[in-house]
């Protein structure tokens, strides 16, 4: 195997020695994310069957990546039925100050 350089500027694993060079937080969400090129993706898959701790790196990313991901949809999903309610107290909001602002120079003015 030789050394070859992929789109993303990076050496990828080519040579034995690279082969048993651990997968970066970079490489690891590239693979799962499926935007690393296949000859990456080919020297990547090559490496996790002989590291278990690459295997686990890859296990805990893609966990993480999926509760990100679950919690923006779901929070897009709240912010989506809670539009209204928001939308109204922010134009309630600054009417009330003025309002309160006005009866504070008035009861001032009348002193």
């Amino acid at each position: 195997m030789e050394a070859r350089l992929t789109p993303h500027g990076i050496v990828a694993f080519g040579t034995m020695r690279e082969l048993h060079r651990h997968l970066d937080a970079e490489e690891t969400e590239r693979y799962l994310m499926g935007t690393s090129s296949d000859s990456e993706t080919a020297d990547l898959e090559e490496h996790l069957l002989v590291c278990a701790r690459c295997r686990a790196r890859v296990s805990d990313t893609d966990v993480y990546l999926f509760s990100m991901s679950e919690a923006a949809r779901e929070s897009r999903e709240q912010g989506n039925a809670d539009t209204g309610g928001r939308w109204r107290l922010s134009r309630l909001l600054p009417a009330v100050v003025v309002a309160g602002g006005l009866l504070l120079l008035g009861y001032l003015a009348l002193r």
